[in-house]
């Protein structure tokens, strides 16, 4: 062998296994797992549901002071995920006083929810067999059932609450305004006749080809969609007087959200999100403590979530309420999980079984967390402290494996799509390997 040569490639090779051995900026991957499992709480290899109330409590000094609590997920089709949540959201009702839970899905669809778990109007199966998949699922039944159950028979101030937060698609469907504006706030119905037909007029919009002059006079006819229902609020009951002119704020955030998607702007659905969290104090009285649920990506304080650089609604919500609000996140390494994936001519396929199998990474979160000793657990990362190994690892951006409804059949693809620092973005995190697929009602096992 060349002499010149022999010396370079044993400096290749000690770097090469002197890099295997540590994990980004001279962190040695051991001592950060070994901090994990000094550090974590084990939790019960079955049901999340039949956790006890015991195995939460390590989390009360948390929950007790704050006001909003993030609840995430990890992947929008994981069986456990859903089941932890709403064990999470059952402790917090029953032991902290939460009245709310504020949902990633449309506020006017969630109002015929909100008065079959209030007041039992309604069939649930009939009412979620016309939902996506996320919830038209067996985890979300039961959730919502036993919101019913808790319900039943208590005074109205005591009761828990369901009530959506997204409206990105509200001006596409302008009969469902005009429906839950006769059925809530019938006060006004007759005042929107004029401005409903002319949004009504334009059809499905077509944002993409939508002019500036056009965008402008739709934006005219739902300011006056407002205004008439604002004209009213000393002549009908607060309650519906609130929701209708939530409905028509819904109409105006859905214009303009999609707009500026469509026309390569800007993309504000996150922080119409916080600010419709934000709202429900105002529905049900301030200091109101809710739980938001949602992905981890949108409940996390990421100040740059989206390409624009617009932060998450967790960003936004801690802008605003500071320290009151918690972020709770959940992860996984490897499992199986509900999801949609483009069939051979790129359109979405219906709901399949997907699964992650592959070892991960050692430099991502979930690389980390899938180290440690136990297979199921929760990390307080505000308990870690600010000099150790384990904080300095997860204080930096960090791949983190997170699937939302579309899977692209590559967990890594995934996992460096939602990079986070989980020192800055969470409180805690959940781990759960070894996840299920959603139980999906009849209308979506197909």
């Amino acid at each position: 062998m060349n002499k010149g040569i022999a010396p370079l490639l044993c400096g290749i090779l000690f770097l090469v296994l002197h890099a295997s051995s540590c994990s980004g900026q001279g962190i040695d991957i051991r001592k950060p797992v070994d901090q994990l499992n000094a550090m974590l709480n084990p939790l019960p290899s079955g049901s999340p549901l039949l956790y006890e109330d015991g195995i939460f409590a390590p989390l009360d000094p948390t929950f007790m002071n704050c006001s909003v609590i993030g609840l995430g997920e990890a992947a929008h089709g994981a069986k456990e995920f859903f089941e932890l949540k709403h064990r999470l959201f059952r402790y917090l009702v029953e032991n902290h006083g939460f009245r709310a839970l504020a949902y990633e899905m449309n506020f006017g669809l969630a109002l015929d929810i909100d008065r079959y778990v209030t007041h039992s109007v309604g069939n649930i199966d009939s009412l979620l067999s016309t939902f996506y998949w996320i919830q038209a699922n067996e985890e979300v039944l039961n959730l919502l059932c036993w919101m019913r159950e808790y319900n039943r028979d208590r005074p109205e101030a005591d009761k828990v609450h369901f009530i959506g937060i997204d409206s990105q698609l509200d001006i596409w469907d302008i009969g469902r305004f005009e429906r839950l504006i006769r059925e809530f706030y019938p006060i006004a119905s007759e005042e929107l006749t004029a401005p409903i037909e002319d949004v009504r007029a334009y059809g499905k919009i077509d944002y993409k080809e939508l002019s500036p002059d056009e965008y402008g006079r739709i934006g005219k006819a739902l300011d006056s969609i407002k205004a008439a229902i604002q004209a009213t609020c000393r002549q009908g009951d607060r309650h519906g007087f609130l929701i209708a002119a939530r409905l028509a704020d819904g109409l105006i955030r859905s214009h303009e959200f999609l707009y500026d998607v469509y026309q390569g702007l800007d993309n504000p659905r996150d922080k119409h999100l916080a600010s419709q969290a934000l709202w429900i104090g105002e529905y049900l009285g301030e200091g109101t403590p809710l739980a938001l649920w949602a992905h981890n990506a949108h409940v996390g304080r990421d100040p740059s979530y989206d390409k624009y650089g617009n932060g998450s609604m967790g960003r936004f919500l801690a802008d605003s309420l500071g320290s009151d609000y918690v972020v709770i996140a959940t992860s996984f390494a490897w499992g199986s999980f509900t999801a949609v994936m483009a069939d051979s001519l790129g359109n979405d396929t219906p709901p399949l079984t997907c699964t992650v199998d592959e070892v991960p990474a050692d430099e991502s979160v979930h690389g980390l967390l899938d180290q440690a000793e136990e297979e199921r657990y929760f990390l307080l990362l505000r308990g870690i402290k600010e000099h150790s190994a384990l904080y300095r690892y997860l204080n930096r951006d960090l791949p983190m494996l997170g699937v939302g409804d579309f899977y692209l059949g590559d967990p890594e693809a995934h996992a460096a799509n939602r990079v986070k620092n989980c020192i800055e973005f969470f409180d805690v995190i959940f781990f759960l390997n070894n996840t299920r697929p959603l139980s999906l009602l009849p209308s979506y096992t197909r």
